[in-house]
């Protein structure tokens, strides 16, 4: 997708019919350009269909006898083309340890049509003996076609991106590299090592203000202590080693995942039912000590007549009978304490609560996950289903799911290799428990005694703070250093989210810089006399940080501003300093004046801006582009899909000198300007 095929060798490509593929080229260029948004399909069958023409053009340049390909072909004698042959296998030379099991991957994936790997029969177990095999130019049946296609490929991209950074260094300036915490289950890394990742659970984040179910990536977690028995964590450090030949900094993605990561079963699909991994479970022996006896009730997800009729309304009854197994609530008529906590709650007067009032419902086994049930044949949507089915449809099904979550305490995990370590505890411990994320917010929770749901508050406030603080510690100073040890990049680490009040000094010590976004204020700040204060204060940030009004993962300054008119307010007078009369209702260019230049004279040693941010201060752009349309990325959306495009080439920003000039004069006032 990255690959920049009109800044290709003029000579390679210089091939029958390479004028034609010429005018192709800049054809689909103009047309794509045009579009509104990123056609990222089209745009990717374009490169692909002109990358595999230049490589059948390499490959008939290739010489017989070539370590990369032998069939006799013709080799030209010109001095650039041996030069090019040269860099290719010097290239694959050089990384072989991962290009080769990353081009038989890609080759068997397109064979099979797929990249989920367990489906390729035998092929879906990786050893050396498989890669060996076919990647051995005499014998490989997918060399010429597939793998060598991935090495000439990779080679291309290479060559490129190590061209343009060694371009900018010769101006100061320097790239930065991004790695992501999390691995796709239907990537390389995972059929090349499968032992380092728990490909039963997926990875997530809790929920928060942008998210009240939380978030599920569907990445699996990792395997902390078989990832150090393998090499000292040799995979992190391998992918760092790769990145420091065109990097100069690196962007760790959630860093808080080196403490402790959200993990989620895989039989959930939102990212609320999970749990922080490593922490120190609950035990039964604790929770009883308190008088929290009925674990069960806490634990497994059931519902009385009165939440039947709460979640499911009228249709109470067919919903009881379709998805759950009927169970007595007590027999012993003159048990009055669960005969009153069985009719409480909302709908107690109705004749579904009063007829079944000694019943309660747990699901059937076939309906008792998220994924289940948002998977079953009788709930899915047939085309053509009238208005009124298909919301019929998706209340009971959204009753459903809340009904699922509806617990205040998770048991352990299921892990089938767990070995008692404080990473994991036995598959199964019917004696580990922790506390379900935002439980005072279940009906269950609700309905329970004044002194339960204190007791439950308290240790759950214990367990997400002092009760992990020296494990998640302990397990970053294990984690990090060996991997930052490895490279001479400068760190930077995303430490966005909910974020333990000891991390920003643990990265202090760690020496990695965290992340500074305004509207998401860090635990630094919270010592100043308004504890709930809404925005940072860049004037107060760490040096030791990168700082900014936005992000990819976050609307732009333009957007945040003018969505909330309280909050626009509270920002203009408190932030600003400017009278809150004044507010206005949109973003001016002087109002993002402000805000850069109140981010380039923080104390951050680095200070970055979205273009989005910086092109705000150019009247002529905002008044061309709504800034709702401006956001790249909606990590609370797993269905978002990354499609935004600039409109304004870098070209023409260059000749808009009224904006270049005043960047340069806040950059030089701010003290960030670097004498050459």
């Amino acid at each position: 997708l990255y690959l920049r095929v009109t800044e290709l060798d003029q000579e390679e490509l210089n091939f029958p019919g390479s004028e034609e593929m010429t005018k192709y080229i800049e054809a689909k260029r103009r047309e794509l350009q045009e579009l509104k948004e990123v056609d990222y399909e089209e745009t990717l069958r374009v490169k692909m269909l002109v990358a595999r023409k230049l490589h059948k053009g390499f490959l008939a340049s290739m010489p017989q006898g070539s370590g990369a390909f032998t069939n006799g072909l013709y080799m030209s004698s010109s001095s650039s083309k041996k030069a090019l042959l040269e860099s290719f296998e010097r290239f694959v030379s050089e990384n072989q340890e991962w290009l080769k099991p990353y081009a038989v991957f890609c080759a068997l994936a397109e064979i099979f049509q797929t990249t989920e790997h367990w489906l390729w029969g035998h092929l879906a177990k990786c050893d050396d003996k498989l890669i060996e095999k076919l990647t051995d130019p005499e014998t490989s049946p997918i060399y010429s076609e597939g793998v060598h296609f991935v090495y000439y490929l990779q080679w291309r991209l290479h060559v490129q991106l190590k061209e343009a950074s060694s371009y900018l260094k010769q101006f100061g300036i320097a790239l930065k590299g991004d790695l992501p915490i999390g691995v796709d289950k239907r990537s390389v890394d995972v059929w090349r090592k499968p032992e380092l990742f728990r490909f039963y659970t997926n990875t997530g984040a809790p929920p928060d203000a942008f998210n009240k179910i939380g978030q599920n990536w569907k990445f699996p977690t990792y395997d902390w202590e078989q990832m150090k028995r393998d090499g000292n964590y040799s995979w992190w450090r391998s992918r760092l080693h790769l990145m420091e030949k065109y990097f100069s900094l690196v962007r760790v993605d959630h860093i808080l995942g080196f403490f402790r990561i959200w993990e989620l079963p895989a039989h959930c699909e939102s990212g609320i039912m999970g749990r922080f991994r490593p922490s120190v479970p609950i035990s039964r022996q604790e929770l009883e000590a308190v008088g929290l006896w009925d674990i069960d009730r806490l634990t497994i997800p059931r519902a009385d007549a009165s939440d039947m009729e709460f979640f499911f309304g009228t249709r109470a009854a067919e919903v009881a009978a379709r998805f759950f197994d009927e169970n007595e609530l007590f027999t012993n008529a003159g048990d009055s304490n669960v005969h009153r906590r069985g009719g409480g709650g909302g709908g107690g007067d109705s004749s579904f609560t009063k007829r079944l009032q000694n019943k309660y419902w747990t699901f059937k086994p076939e309906f008792s996950t998220e994924v289940q049930i948002l998977e079953c044949e009788q709930l899915k949507i047939r085309e053509g289903s009238p208005d009124w089915l298909v919301a019929e449809t998706n209340e009971i099904k959204n009753g459903l799911l809340e009904l699922t979550r509806n617990v205040c305490l998770l048991r352990s995990a299921y892990d089938p290799n767990a070995i008692e370590s404080v990473h994991s505890v036995a598959m199964f411990d019917k004696d580990a428990f922790y506390p379900r994320f935002d439980m005072e917010q279940t009906r269950l929770f609700q309905k329970l005694e004044c002194w339960q749901r204190s007791t439950l508050s308290r240790i759950s406030h214990e367990h997400f703070t002092t009760r992990q603080r020296f494990l998640w510690t302990q397990n970053a100073h294990t984690t990090i250093p060996a991997i930052t040890n490895s490279t001479n990049m400068l760190v930077c680490g995303e430490d966005l989210g909910l974020v333990p009040d000891f991390v920003p000094g643990e990265m202090q010590n760690l020496g990695i810089l965290g992340l500074r976004i305004q509207r998401m204020p860090a635990p630094e700040q919270d010592n100043d006399s308004n504890n709930n204060r809404e925005f940072g204060i860049p004037s107060r940030y760490p040096y030791d940080t990168v700082c900014s009004p936005s992000c990819h993962d976050t609307t732009t300054f333009r957007a945040w501003f003018e969505e909330d008119e309280n909050r626009r307010k509270k920002y203009y007078s408190q932030i600003l300093g400017q009278d809150i009369s004044t507010t206005p209702k949109q973003c001016t260019t002087e109002t993002m004046r402000k805000v850069i230049k109140q981010h380039l004279e923080s104390p951050s040693a680095l200070a970055i801006f979205a273009l989005a941010d910086v092109l705000a201060m150019d009247g002529k752009y905002i008044n061309e582009r709504d800034p709702n349309e401006e956001t790249i990325n909606d990590p609370t959306n797993s269905r978002h899909y990354w499609r935004f495009r600039f409109h304004i080439t870098l070209e023409d920003m260059k000749k808009n000198e009224r904006l270049m000039g005043d960047l340069k004069k806040m950059v030089f006032e701010s003290g960030r300007d670097v004498p050459r």
